[in-house]
């Protein structure tokens, strides 16, 4: 299995090269997913080359608190949405072709149950919401477009996980959170493409 993992900034992360150190066929390619042009360049790179899975996993909370009654910052929900929203479905259209020449044909969008607008019934975090609440059409597009190429689309909601965004206190692993999302993503054929569902499998509605 090859991995093509992406990242911010002028130099590589440190815990990128200590997981490349055990596994050496990792390739690591810098890219900045707001900017279209180095989307456009790293496209260009891998041209030819499948990817059987496409991973977005781009998404930044924002500004807290950001709430009809503390005020809403325009800047911060357009860097949200361009982050969450845009630059996902980008990245998704300038690599259409290396999922498509695939043997797997999968995308897969880390999205979130914050973005469900039927389960909103307590409100909050407004800019991230609204952004994974768009992903989600955005990636039920891309579900339609593709589908009689045989790309197979997931919008996948990791659960509260105990990352920098998570928090300590959140109820899940990473390990526990991803070998969830892993075991959903290998029933894709059982999936409705350009469906939300979380680690557990449960299909959620938008």
């Amino acid at each position: 299995m090859n991995v093509i993992a992406t990242y911010r900034g002028a130099t590589e992360p440190a815990d990128l090269q200590t997981i490349r150190a055990t596994y050496p066929s990792l390739r690591l390619e810098p890219l900045d997913v707001t900017d279209t042009a180095q989307v456009a360049t790293l496209a260009k790179k891998l041209e030819g080359t499948p990817i059987d899975l496409l991973l977005l996993n781009a998404g930044i909370k924002g500004l807290s608190p950001q709430d009809l009654g503390s005020g809403i910052d325009v800047a911060n929900m357009q860097h949200v949405f361009l982050t969450n929203t845009i630059s996902q479905l980008k990245l998704a259209e300038a690599f259409q072709e290396h999922v498509k020449c695939s043997k797997r044909k999968q995308i897969v969008a880390m999205s979130s149950g914050l973005g469900s607008i039927s389960d909103n019934t307590s409100g909050g975090s407004v800019a991230y919401r609204v952004s994974k609440a768009a992903l989600n059409m955005a990636m039920q597009e891309v579900a339609v477009k593709l589908k009689d190429d045989g790309v197979h689309v997931l919008c996948m909601a990791p659960g509260w996980v105990r990352t920098d965004m998570g928090g300590s206190e959140a109820r899940l692993t990473t390990e526990e959170s991803v070998a969830g999302m892993l075991e959903v993503m290998n029933k894709r054929e059982q999936l409705q493409t350009g469906g939300l569902y979380d680690f557990k499998g449960v299909h959620w509605q938008f």
